[in-house]
C-alpha cells in the first residue's frame, strides 16, 4: 500500500503551534487494507484530532472514548470490514494509530478488476512548543502494510519538504526564532491550572538515595554493550554518595540466577553473556524478587525489544519510588503494556534513551515541589493553584494533556470513578491519553456500539494484542470473522475451481492418462475431491 501524498501545516502563535498531517494512501492490491503506525512525539505535546475519509472533503471527525471500549469497537468493525480508525496512547510519548480498510482496486463494469487503486484520506492534528527553535514532527517507530518511494508528493507548510526519502517524516521543522513564552491554563472545575515557563532547573547532587539499576541481558541487548559499559561508567559519576546497586537480569535460556552488584564492584567482564529472549514483565519481577527494600529509584535498561504484548505476564508492578525506562540504541520501545505504562506514570517516570537523561529527571523531581510536572526542551511544567496570569486558550491541550498525567500519580490503581472523571477532562478539552482514545465512527451503528461498550464496568480495560491479528490476514476468505465481498466470492470460487483442476491432472497423469470429466466433477465412487490431500 503506498502513501501518494503526504503534507504538514503549521499554524503557529509565538512558540506555541497547531500542526496538521495529511497522508492520502493508494491500495494497489485486490484486498482491503489497515494501515498501522507507531510513533512518538514530545511528552508535552497533545494530539487533538483524527479524521478519515474515502474523500478529502468529507471526512469523518473522532469522538473520544474510553481506550478499552474504544478497542472494543474498532476491533469488531474491522471483522464487520466498516471504516473506523482508531488513535491510542501506549507509552509516555508513545502512540498507535490504525485505520481500515483502505479500499481495494475498483471493478470495471466488465467485472474486471480496474488500474485505479482505491484511495483513505487521513489527518491528525497535535499541538505542541517549539524546541530549539523547530517544530517537532512524528518520530516512526513501526510500520506495517504501509510505505512511501520517491514518487510520493511531499508538502511542508507549503513548501517541498527537506529529503526525507528514508524516513516517515522529517524530525522537525524551522519555526524561526519564536521567544519561549510563560504559558497558563487553568483547569475547569479543578482549581488548577498548568504553566509551562521558560527556562530549567539546575540537576541538583542527590546523595543518600538508594537506587536500583535492571539490567536486560537478553540476546538483542549484546549489540549495546559496548554503550552500556559506557553508561554505567559515566553513572559512577553522578550518581556518587548514593546506594546504587545494578541488577544483572537472566534469561530462561541462561540457567543461572540473577545477580546484585554494586555499582562500584561490577566489572566489564560481569556484564556479558547476552542470551534468550525476555520481556519487560520478566524485568519488573526479577527486580521485585530480588531487592530487598524500597527503592527510591528504579530504572530498567533495555532496548526496544523487550516489550512484547503477546507474552504472558505476571502483573508485576514496582509499588515505591519512580520507575523509569531507557532504551539504548537511540529508540524508544514503540509501545508498552497498560500495567507498565500505568506503573511508570503513576511513579512519576518515564522513557528515555539515555541513563543520564532518566537520572537527571528523578533528581530535579526531588530537589522541586510537590506541583513539579517535568523540564523538558526548554520549558518546566508544573500545576499551581493560583496562577498569576491570564489564561492561554491555545496552550489549553497541552495543560489538559499534562494534568491527567499528573493526577494519576498515586501509588495505588485508579478506580472507576476516577478514570470516568479523567475521561470526561479529555472529552471536554478532546486530547488522547493513557486512558481516552480517538475513534473514528462512520455510521449510527458504530455510534451505538460505542455507547453499549461505555456503559460496561470494563470500559478502560484493554486488550493486550500485538497489532498483527488483522494485518497478517487482511482478507482471509476462509476466516469464519469475515464476511466476503461479492468479488471476493467469485474470486474464491474460481481459485477453487484451479485448484480442483489441478488435483484432478495430477491424479490423471499419474493413473497413466486422463479420466472422463466426471471423474473432475467427483462423480467417481471411489474419489472426492472436496477434503482430499494429494
Amino acid at each position: 500500500m503506498r502513501i501518494a501524498e503526504q503534507s504538514v501545516r503549521i499554524e503557529a502563535q509565538g512558540d506555541l503551534a497547531r500542526i496538521t498531517l495529511d497522508e492520502t494512501y493508494v491500495n494497489l492490491t485486490h484486498e482491503a487494507q489497515e494501515i498501522f503506525y507507531l510513533f512518538s512525539l514530545p511528552e508535552s505535546a497533545a494530539i487533538t484530532g483524527l479524521w478519515l475519509g474515502t474523500s478529502p472533503d468529507a471526512m469523518q471527525a473522532h469522538t473520544i472514548a474510553a481506550r478499552g471500549a474504544a478497542q472494543k469497537v474498532y476491533r469488531a468493525e474491522v471483522k464487520r470490514r466498516i471504516d473506523p480508525a482508531l488513535l491510542e496512547q501506549v507509552g509516555p510519548r508513545q502512540y498507535r494509530l490504525r485505520a481500515f480498510p483502505v479500499p481495494p482496486k475498483a471493478a470495471s463494469p466488465a467485472g474486471k478488476r480496474s488500474d485505479v487503486g482505491g484511495r483513505l484520506y487521513l489527518r491528525l492534528q497535535y499541538t505542541a512548543l517549539a524546541r530549539n527553535n523547530a517544530w517537532p514532527l512524528p518520530i516512526l517507530a513501526e510500520k506495517r502494510n504501509v510505505a512511501w518511494d520517491r514518487e510520493t508528493i511531499r508538502n511542508c507548510n507549503g513548501q517541498a519538504c527537506p529529503e526525507t526519502e528514508n524516513t516517515w517524516w522529517p524530525v522537525e521543522l524551522p519555526a524561526g526564532k519564536p521567544t519561549p513564552t510563560r504559558h497558563v491554563f487553568a483547569l475547569e472545575n479543578s482549581g488548577k491550572a498548568v504553566v509551562a515557563q521558560p527556562g530549567a532547573r539546575p540537576v541538583p547532587a542527590l546523595s543518600g538515595r538508594k537506587v536500583t539499576l535492571v539490567v536486560d541481558q537478553s540476546w538483542s541487548m549484546a549489540a549495546h554493550r559496548q554503550e552500556l559499559l559506557a553508561a554505567l561508567q559515566q553513572a559512577r559519576r553522578y550518581m556518587a554518595g548514593n546506594s546504587v546497586n545494578v541488577l544483572l537480569t537472566t534469561t530462561e535460556a541462561m540457567h543461572t540466577r540473577p545477580r546484585v552488584v554494586a555499582l562500584n564492584n561490577l566489572t566489564d567482564a560481569m556484564v556479558d553473556g547476552f542470551m534468550g529472549g525476555g520481556s519487560v514483565d520478566r524485568l519488573l519481577q526479577q527486580a521485585v524478587e530480588h531487592t530487598d527494600e524500597a527503592q527510591d529509584l528504579t530504572i530498567v535498561i533495555t532496548d526496544s525489544g523487550a516489550f512484547d504484548l503477546d507474552a504472558t505476564r505476571t502483573g508485576t508492578r514496582i509499588k515505591h519510588g519512580m520507575l523509569s525506562m531507557v532504551h539504548l540504541g537511540g529508540t524508544l520501545a514503540p509501545v508498552y503494556d497498560d500495567l507498565t505504562l500505568e506503573t511508570i506514570q503513576n511513579s512519576g517516570g518515564s522513557s528515555f534513551v539515555s541513563l543520564k537523561e532518566a537520572w537527571e529527571h528523578f533528581a530535579v523531581k526531588q530537589d522541586s515541589g510537590p506541583g513539579f510536572l517535568m523540564q523538558q526542551d526548554g520549558y518546566i511544567y508544573s500545576v499551581e493553584s493560583n496562577p498569576d496570569t491570564g489564561e492561554d486558550a491555545e496552550f489549553a491541550p497541552i495543560a489538559a494533556h499534562l494534568y491527567i498525567a499528573s493526577t494519576r500519580r498515586q501509588a495505588t490503581p485508579l478506580k472507576v470513578e476516577q478514570l470516568d472523571a479523567l475521561h470526561a477532562l479529555a472529552s471536554k478539552y478532546d486530547v488522547v491519553t493513557p486512558y481516552s482514545s480517538m475513534l473514528v465512527l462512520v455510521n449510527t451503528e458504530q455510534r451505538k456500539a460505542l455507547a453499549e461498550a461505555e456503559a460496561i464496568n470494563d470500559r478502560f480495560d484493554r486488550t493486550p494484542e500485538s497489532g498483527t491479528e488483522e494485518l497478517q490476514k487482511p482478507g482471509n476468505p476462509l476466516s469464519a470473522s469475515m464476511t466476503p465481498e461479492p468479488e471476493e466470492w467469485l474470486l474464491l470460487i474460481v481459485s477453487l475451481a484451479v485448484l480442483g483442476w489441478m488435483i484432478w491432472k495430477r491424479r490423471s497423469a499419474a493413473r497413466g492418462g486422463p479420466k472422463p470429466i466426471g471423474a473432475f466433477l467427483g462423480m467417481h465412487r471411489n474419489h472426492m475431491l472436496i477434503g482430499q490431500v494429494v
